[in-house]
């Protein structure tokens, strides 16, 4: 597991084999940002400077490229917005 982050915030979780990871751009990194209740599956890749809103689910093994809007479920790879949650979980 690699946990490299901007910001994680609170009640994530982050199942085993998760990949956080860092894209290098001329000695700048780009870091992901995890918002709060947010539910990571096993063996996801989050890579890039991304933002993963809050209430959002990300399926197994997806990986994430770009930014997954609050109260979505993302599957796949590269991770695409599947549904859109109602609000409440």
């Amino acid at each position: 597991m690699v946990l490299h982050a901007e910001s994680i915030g609170d009640d994530v979780h982050i199942r085993h084999n998760t990949t956080m990871g860092v894209v290098r751009t001329f000695n700048n990194f780009e870091l992901p940002i995890i918002e709060d209740r947010v539910d990571i599956g096993a063996g996801v890749c989050l890579l890039g400077k991304i933002r993963i809103g809050h209430d959002s689910v990300i399926g197994a093994n997806a990986v994430v490229l770009d930014n997954i809007p609050p109260y979505s479920v993302a599957v796949g790879s590269p991770a695409r917005v599947a549904k859109v949650l109602n609000g409440q979980r």
